[in-house]
């Protein structure tokens, strides 16, 4: 089965970086919502999706997305493959329900 632990991303200070308490474990056919504004990422900051797969090779989101507290949207992201090739594609925006 292949299970990653989804993770969100900031690039803060020249550098990518975890952003705490963000892991969530994953398996294939399940998705997840994050909401990045609880996890104290600042308005225009760039975010992505990161998947930490367990027993394979990591891979982050292939697009970053700049962070707006004021639009009502929801970056999406999916991961594919195995644990030995697998990519993480953001698919694009959604209005959030």
């Amino acid at each position: 089965m292949y299970v990653y632990e989804l993770e969100i991303y900031v690039f803060r200070d020249d550098e990518q970086t975890r952003v705490p308490g963000t892991g969530k474990d994953i398996c294939v056919g399940q998705s997840e919502e994050l909401d990045v504004g609880q996890y104290g990422i600042e308005e225009g900051e760039l975010f992505t999706a990161y998947c930490n797969v367990k027993l394979g090779k990591d891979v982050y989101g292939n697009k970053w997305v700049t962070y707006d507290p004021n639009v009502n949207r929801r970056a999406n992201y999916e991961s594919t493959g195995t644990t030995l090739s697998d990519s993480c594609n953001f698919l694009g925006t959604t209005a959030r329900e």
